[in-house]
């Protein structure tokens, strides 16, 4: 797999283009979509975070770490909800 075949999963999965996920725009649909792509680029191709920045055309590491940071932390909550409902049931992962 390539970082543009991830783009491209990534935004039709959004209902998207490759060129909106590469583009500048920051509409929260294509942002989301985005940062799911980076993240995938990150943990399925373990590319660097650079690497990445180029994939995406941007200058700087530090919008990928951003984005991979928010994922992460969503995958958290997620996980965290998750649990606390088996608590309220009386049952344990």
């Amino acid at each position: 797999m390539t970082p543009q075949e991830i783009i491209a999963q990534e935004a039709t999965r959004a209902g998207l283009t490759a060129a909106d996920l590469i583009g500048a725009r920051r509409i929260k649909r294509i942002v989301r979509a985005r940062h799911r792509a980076m993240w995938r680029c990150r943990h399925e191709l373990g590319m660097g975070l650079q690497e990445i920045a180029n994939a995406f055309n941007r200058k700087d590491h530090t919008t990928v770490l951003h984005a991979i940071r928010k994922i992460d932390l969503g995958q958290e909550y997620i996980e965290a909800q998750r649990e606390k409902s088996y608590r309220s049931m009386g049952k344990s992962l």
